[in-house]
């Protein structure tokens, strides 16, 4: 809980300071390409949410996306490389 209101207060703090493109990524999905769990998309959804009506602001969806892990949630040096190319498309055409 909360997770809406914090990431609108950020987007808020942001915008106060930068007028420029703001790109937000879904939280990854750390269970891919197994099934999603329940908080995962409880989450996104909150983030979505604040990004929703933000002028300037780009939400890139990363569910699904399947990276090697360091540990139970966090990328290894592949899993970076992964998420990193994933993104570069992304990040290609929204610019």
């Amino acid at each position: 809980s909360g997770i809406e209101q914090g990431a609108n207060d950020a987007f808020d703090n942001l915008r106060s300071v930068y007028s420029g493109k703001v790109y937000v990524i879904g939280p990854w999905d750390r269970e891919a390409p197994d099934s999603i769990d329940g908080n995962y998309i409880t989450v996104k959804n909150q983030i979505l949410n604040a990004v929703q009506n933000r002028v300037g602001f780009n939400f890139i969806d990363v569910q699904g996306v399947g990276y090697s892990k360091a540990d139970p949630t966090h990328p290894d040096t592949s899993g970076h490389k992964t998420l990193g190319l994933y993104l570069r498309k992304y990040l290609a055409v929204l610019n």
